[in-house]
């Protein structure tokens, strides 16, 4: 097996150009879409079929022959949770088993009579249960727990007292795994008062989020990041992003939040950086029900009467835009063209004057179109935010059958009010930087989100279960803001800057999930899943507008004016699908030393499909005092009743005079891309001796991934208004890790991998565009390559008690053809992306999560938890870029970090449990160091400077079933602050958020 690893990952094809750049091991060629749609159905229907036969085989073979089986479940007797990997042997034979994931096992072929099981695992008493009756052709039930071994030395049968120890559960699943794992549970985050998965991301060892949804791990951002959700990868919302958005998981719908820092070949090969795999609560054993609401106030926004806002939908409370914003359909046609304005038609003799009146026509009709809207906010009171959750499911008995079913539903809605300031930089004389524009910057931001997730289960049998879930979130964002300040350029005039912006997003997920043993087959598991995602990024009507002034006079149109010059509204929506099938077969054998083998192979295919629709409108027209609507500077009385189209008059000889008083016209841009996925992979966990443990395999991934993209402006790179990028590889991708079992609870792990990063679609799409969020010009780069990484990770672990963890961890990656975002011109408002010849990652990791008892008697219901991460990178630049840093700031180094990389992370924490009063006080604090948001070109390089965060919360049990929680958050009430350089006082942007004080009241039965 070893030979054959070694020489598949030889496997790699010769040296190849792609997209400009060097890089190992890859061929170029167009992809084949054909039949895309028609293979991911063939294959859901294989599977379905392929899991219905599995469940229903066992059940008929059930009765045959005369001998006996014996199933069961083993569970941990300190926590009550499921104990995979227990060798299940019957005593004086050679029939043997091992548990699965949920602890659950089967013998069968035994022999009538009474029988001892002998229970065994390392790290656990060996437990023996004596008389276990077998009657032939039919199931004896066992029911097992196993103790730590740290308790007793001998054998033993008890029954433990149900426990609820999911972080034990967890960190015990981690011990186990072949990847390197770090894990929070729901147990956790739940005491931490998270609010979403990208909220718990941040408690996780060198995990940090940028801008509150996207994940960044080990110094590595979202593009080597994936995000499965039950095992299917999730396609995002965000037209600049490659993984899903964290906040778009509530926390109160999701069971655990594992990220694997390792990759291993049953993984998808895009985990470079790492993988979060989120898992959705799922039904439990017993009935559950559990409500909560609460409200929460904002010191800096909440009640306040001059909190900026307009006039929305009916809908906006959910989320959802109720059509008042949509486009009008006759201005929503591709490839629509608008007239220009026709002053004068000409005599009737003419061959032109019916053209032009057609046209005179058409551009007044479509001119009225669009209405007269709010152009820029109005103050309203700010309310608080406000929260509300409910959760059900059941396990019912179904004669020797089960059905488990689980629903859930999250609401949340908040309002912040930002004030601070946002300035912009550029080059000067002396190697200095000057300000360009200086702002005073207000926004109010109103945030909905809510989401629901419902699971269906049927279990013919412990070893056979079939799982539907259906999980869909929406969330939208309406941020009101005004800008007001100075450009250097013209120093005696003040610029305001007015925006209204509503971004609605949506997620949907239908995921087939089924996991089946089979005994015939020598207990071989088979696991599969077919998945249909849909994601939306809609951003209808986002308005803008913009003017200067001298207190007297007031220009809305004027080249100097801020992106966009005129004022304008954008009308945009992406929709992505993702389809996902794999089947996962794994192998778990017994040698004549004991040691367990596994072997695992399966494979996997994703499609995606993305198409995106940018339309700009804007107004030109009259708007001086002499013209017949002057602007005076209210933006929301820019189009006033009468004022849109035309003013005509028709001379005598039938000549038609026209004068425009507020007209419209239009750009456009688009792309559509997609990309398909087939994978195989094969894999081998192998014991090299009682402690050591070989995990050893390779995953093939073929990648066809292609972008044809429509713009109004021609592309930097390829000068072209209209590109189509293709990029096709082939990657053979090994692994292979050493786990050694110091002792007991110790172990060390060593592995290596080779991954890979792809480019995003909007990366590839070639149109240039203005983004109204990051406030930037940005185009696509059709010649971009794939990324090659390869891994290194070393990690001690050492598990003193159930629950409690310490581990230190080293980790160095390297990275050829790594993706960046680059300003592409010396004033930098056009941003590009390229490949960087090379680039590396590494750092140290420390992890500590322990009950205080062992210090003292009267610690031993306060637990502590620590986990810091120091990070160091460096990016190769170009010779152009050494050459511009150096002539105008001064810097001739040849690197610099990485974008989004922080040199440090720390998260802090402390509970203190009164078990007697039911009152639990938690307080949690969390820093990341600097990192860089954009690269600098001719100016240096801003950074987002730390913000130390520190929380409280208290809960305290009502009774047995009710629950209060009080919870003090972001008390430091840092400045959020992006500076020109690290901790300059050049300042790019700075505000505060505000602290955050709520109250919530929950239930369970």
């Amino acid at each position: 097996m070893k030979e054959e690893i070694r020489l598949m990952g030889q496997m790699k094809q010769g040296l190849s150009v792609e997209g400009g750049v060097r890089m190992p091991g890859r061929s170029r060629g167009g992809p084949s879409f054909v039949g895309a749609r028609r293979v991911f159905t063939r294959l859901c229907a294989w599977l379905v079929w392929w899991g219905m036969a599995a469940c229903l085989v066992p059940i008929l073979a059930q009765d045959a022959g005369s001998q006996g089986t014996i199933e069961g479940r083993v569970i941990s007797a300190w926590d009550a949770g499921p104990l995979a990997g227990v060798t299940v042997s019957v005593r004086g034979t050679t029939l043997a088993t091992v548990t699965d994931a949920e602890g659950r096992f089967r013998l069968v072929s035994v022999p009538p009579g009474r029988h001892v099981i002998v229970l065994s695992r390392p790290g656990y008493v060996r437990t023996v249960v004596t008389d276990v009756l077998v009657a032939g052709g039919q199931v004896s039930r066992l029911e097992a727990n196993l103790r730590p071994e740290f308790y007793e030395r001998e054998e033993y049968v008890v029954t433990a007292p149900e426990m609820n120890e999911q972080t034990a559960q967890l960190l015990e699943t981690r011990r186990q795994s072949a990847a390197l794992l770090d894990s929070v549970g729901a147990e956790q985050f739940g005491r931490l008062a998270a609010s979403d998965a990208a909220d718990i991301l941040e408690r996780v060892p060198g995990v940090t989020v940028a801008d509150g949804k996207h994940p960044v791990v080990r110094g590595l951002n979202e593009r080597y990041v994936g995000v499965l959700l039950n095992g299917a990868e999730m396609p995002s919302p965000d037209p600049y992003k490659r993984s899903a958005s964290l906040d778009m998981f509530p926390a109160g719908l999701i069971e655990s939040v594992t990220v694997a820092k390792s990759f291993t070949p049953d993984l998808p090969g895009n985990f470079a950086g790492g993988g979060v795999l989120l898992k959705t609560r799922s039904f439990p054993e017993d009935f559950l029900f559990r409500s909560s609401a609460g409200i929460e106030c904002n010191t800096r926004t909440t009640f306040r009467d001059d909190f900026p806002t307009a006039s929305g939908g009916s809908w906006d409370w959910l989320g959802m835009d109720d059509g008042s914003r949509a486009l009008p359909a006759e201005l929503d046609r591709p490839g629509l063209t608008v007239p220009r304005p026709v002053s004068n038609s000409g005599l009737p003799s003419n061959p032109a004057y019916a053209s032009r009146i057609a046209d005179a026509e058409e551009l007044n009709r479509l001119t009225r179109l669009m209405g007269s809207p709010e152009f820029a906010p109005t103050p309203g009171r700010a309310p608080p935010h406000h929260s509300f959750s409910l959760t059900s499911g059941d396990t019912v008995p179904f004669g020797n059958q089960a059905w488990g079913w689980f629903g859930g539903l999250t609401y949340q809605r908040k309002f912040t009010l930002l004030e601070g300031v946002n300035n912009r930089y550029g080059p000067g004389l002396q190697q200095t930087i000057v300000p360009r524009k200086l702002f005073h910057d207000v926004q109010g931001i109103e945030e909905v989100s809510w989401a629901a997730v419902a699971s269906l289960a049927w279990r013919p049998l412990p070893e056979q279960e079939l799982t539907f879930t259906f999980y869909h979130n929406q969330n939208a964002d309406f941020v009101a803001r005004t800008q007001r300040g100075t450009i250097t350029d013209d120093p005696d005039l003040t610029f305001v800057l007015h925006r209204l912006h509503w971004t609605e997003r949506s997620l949907r997920s239908f995921q087939l999930n089924g996991a089946h043993k089979l005994a015939s087959l020598g207990d071989l598991q088979l696991d599969w899943l077919a998945a249909l995602s849909a994601t939306r990024q809609e951003e209808p009507d986002a308005r803008f507008f913009h003017y200067r002034t001298d207190g007297t006079f007031f220009e809305p149109d004027h080249q100097s004016l801020p992106t966009p010059s005129k004022p304008t509204r954008y009308f945009r929506d992406l929709e992505e699908d993702n389809r996902n099938v794999k089947g996962d077969l794994t192998l778990p054998w017994m040698d004549g030393r004991g040691g367990e083998w596994r072997l695992k192979w399966g494979g996997a295919w994703s499609g995606s499909q993305r198409t995106f629709e940018d339309r700009e409108i804007f107004y030109e027209g009259q708007f001086g005092r002499s013209a017949a609507f002057p602007f005076l500077g209210d933006a929301n009385a820019f189009l006033p009743p009468g004022s849109l189209g035309y003013t005509a008059v028709t001379n005598a000889d039938g000549r038609v005079r026209y004068t425009w008083n507020r007209y419209i016209g239009t750009r456009e841009s688009r792309y559509e891309a997609e990309q398909t996925i087939p994978a195989a992979y094969v894999m081998a966990e192998v014991p090299l001796g009682s402690r050591l443990r070989l995990t050893a395999g390779v995953r093939f991934e073929q990648t066809e991934l292609q972008a044809h993209s429509v713009s109004y402006v021609a592309n930097e790179t390829t000068g072209l208004p209209e590109n189509r990028a293709v990029l096709h590889g082939q990657d053979w991708l090994p692994a292979v890790g050493l786990t050694w079992q110091i002792r007991t609870h110790q172990q060390v792990r060593l592995h290596y991998a080779h991954t890979i990063a792809r480019p995003t679609f909007r990366e590839l799409a070639a149109y240039r565009s203005y983004d109204p969020v990051t406030d930037e010009i940005l185009e696509g780069n059709p010649r971009l390559g794939m990324t090659d990484v390869r891994n290194y990770d070393l990690r001690w672990e050492w598990f003193p008690a159930p629950g409690e963890v310490v581990s230190v961890s080293a980790f160095y990656k390297d990275l050829a053809g790594a993706i960046e975002r680059q300003y592409v011109n010396i004033g930098g408002e056009i941003v590009s992306f390229v490949n960087r010849p090379s680039a590396e990652v590494y750092g140290v990791e420390l992890e500590l999560r322990r009950g205080l008892g062992f210090l003292h008697a009267e610690l031993q219901n306060v637990s502590f938890g620590l986990n810091a991460a120091w990070i160091a990178s460096s990016v190769e630049l170009s010779s152009e870029e050494v050459l511009n840093r150096t002539q105008f700031i001064g810097d001739d180094s040849d690197t610099r970090p990485l974008y989004d990389q922080s040199p440090y992370v720390v998260n802090v924490d402390l509970s203190w449990e009164l078990p007697r009063s039911g009152t639990t006080l938690t307080m949690a604090f969390n820093i990341a160091g600097p990192r860089i948001v954009i690269a600098g070109l001719a100016t240096p390089d801003v950074y987002e400077n730390p913000a130390p965060s520190l929380d409280f919360i208290w809960d305290q049990r009502l009774g047995r079933h009710w629950k209060l929680r009080a919870t003090a958050k972001n008390l430091l009430d840092p400045a959020i602050e992006r500076t020109y350089g690290e901790g300059s006082a050049a300042v790019y942007n700075r505000y505060h958020r505000g602290r955050l004080f709520g109250l919530s009241l929950s239930c369970e039965w």
